[in-house]
């Protein structure tokens, strides 16, 4: 707690400080050459994040834009046209500003409350920072830090409970983007689109239509009882599509025992550790229909 308290307490020294000295991060540049999005919540919040990469990309053909996250992350957005450049959030806070510093963001885009990225990006002198604040809900990360931060940068209202990638693209509105398109862009490879291509062959999915239940999820309070994703399961089989059931090391046990609580396994394929990232991008565009709970 003690090492927390002192972290908390450089962060507001030296931002503070900072901006006595250059004044606050809030004035919108009229040429951005560099956008820098902050996204370091999980996989499915990176997932959401795409529309908010793709409106940028339309409105800035000309900038550079930049997204910092997780290494598992970086692999999610490989060969994302919206994407030109990605910094992994997984190093030294001082690392992280001096890799920040490099890529000279003219505007970061903060997508969720993280007082050490909003700090990074402040000391990485980007010329205005946005960042989102909690509305009408509880969030763990909306800490006194954070929101004493904010008052050094451009806020914008985030409200709990509403669809979050539209929720992410208001954050593009102190920049003059409008924008209510919540559909997601990714990209695989081509050899990803092969090794798919082998997996729906080898299980003669070819000519079928398919639906994917993924039925775990990264925050635990999320999941949902297995007994009633094999129920839906079956009655999808009953309904002309097989079923497979998707996930990652992680998520064994919750596969496991949705398999293990189906009645009438018949039609459905266990691809538990199956697939990378880039082929379960590939694997998903090709489904008829996609399950899980809010992840």
């Amino acid at each position: 707690m003690r090492s927390l308290f002192f972290r908390n307490l450089f962060f507001l020294g030296a931002c503070y400080s900072y901006a006595f000295v250059r004044g606050k991060a809030q004035q919108v540049p009229e040429r951005a050459h560099t956008i820098l999005v902050i996204q370091t919540a999980k996989l499915g919040d990176m997932v959401c994040s795409t529309p908010v990469l793709h409106a940028l990309r339309s409105a800035h053909t000309a900038s550079r834009i930049i997204v910092a996250g997780s290494a598992l992350n970086r692999e999610l957005l490989a060969l994302n046209r919206d994407v030109d450049g990605y910094i992994s959030t997984e190093k030294t806070f001082f690392g992280l500003v001096r890799e920040i510093r490099t890529v000279h963001p003219d505007i970061a885009v903060m997508l969720n409350p993280d007082s050490s990225m909003l700090a990074s990006a402040f000391l990485a002198r980007a010329r205005c920072i946005i960042a989102p604040q909690i509305m009408n809900g509880y969030c763990p990360f909306m800490t006194k830090t954070y929101r004493t931060l904010l008052r050094l940068v451009k806020t914008v209202p985030h409200r709990m409970e509403h669809y979050a990638p539209g929720e992410y693209l208001r954050m593009l509105g102190p920049l003059g983007i409008s924008s209510t398109d919540t559909r997601k862009y990714l990209a695989y490879s081509d050899e990803a689109d092969r090794s798919t291509r082998a997996f729906l062959q080898a299980h003669n999915l070819v000519e079928k239509k398919f639906a994917v239940i993924s039925p775990s999820a990264g925050n635990k309070i999320k999941n949902w009882p297995a007994d009633r994703f094999a129920r839906i399961a079956e009655q999808l089989v009953t309904k002309g599509l097989a079923v497979v059931v998707i996930g990652g090391s992680r998520d064994a046990d919750e596969v496991e025992a949705m398999m293990a609580a189906l009645k009438k396994p018949e039609g459905i394929v266990n691809a538990l550790g199956v697939f990378t990232i880039d082929e379960l991008k590939a694997f998903i565009a090709r489904a008829a229909l996609f399950v899980a709970v809010d992840t």
